[in-house]
C-alpha cells in the first residue's frame, strides 16, 4: 500500500516534470518502496540531478520538494503505522534485517529477512517471559 502511494505520487511529480515514461519509473518506485527510507529515492533523486544538468533547474528544484517532502514522508509516517502494528517491530529492525536478508538470501531476501528477523524477536520475548525472575527462585509463570 504504501509503495502504491509512493510510486503514484512519484510518477505523478514526473509526469509533471515532463520525463518521459513516467508511469514506468512510478512503477519501479513501487516496486523499491520495499526498501525503507531510501527505496523510491533510488529513482527520483538521479532524476533530479539529470534535470539539474540538463538545464530544467526549477523542475528539478520542484520534483526534489514535492518527492524528498511528500514522498518521503508517506514512508516515514505510514511505514512505522502500517508495518509497525502488525509486527511489534521498529521500522529500523525492518531495514537492517531486509539489508541482511538481501545480503544472505539475494532477491528472496526482500521478504525472508524480516520474517528471520521477526521470528528472532519472537523467540527472544518467549525466552525472556519464560526465565523471567531473580536466579534460583522458580518461574511458574507459563509452565504446565
Amino acid at each position: 500500500m504504501i509503495g502504491v502511494i509512493q510510486g503514484g505520487l512519484a510518477g505523478l511529480a514526473f509526469w509533471v516534470a515532463g520525463i518521459e515514461n513516467a508511469v514506468f519509473w512510478g512503477m519501479i518506485m513501487t516496486v523499491l518502496s520495499v526498501i525503507p527510507m531510501v527505496g523510491s529515492a533510488l529513482i527520483w533523486f538521479p532524476a533530479v540531478i539529470i534535470l539539474a544538468l540538463s538545464g530544467y533547474i526549477a523542475k528539478a528544484l520542484a520534483l526534489l520538494i514535492f518527492c524528498g517532502i511528500l514522498v518521503g514522508s508517506v514512508d516515514n509516517f505510514l511505514r512505522p503505522t502500517l508495518v509497525g502494528r502488525d509486527t511489534q517491530l521498529h521500522e529500523l529492525f525492518i531495514f537492517f534485517g531486509t539489508l541482511g536478508g538481501l545480503s544472505l538470501f539475494g532477491i528472496v531476501g526482500f521478504i525472508v529477512g524480516p520474517i528471520i528477523a521477526g521470528i528472532f524477536v519472537t523467540l527472544w520475548s518467549i525466552y525472556a517471559e519464560t526465565f523471567r525472575g531473580e536466579p534460583g527462585e522458580e518461574n511458574t509463570k507459563g509452565r504446565i
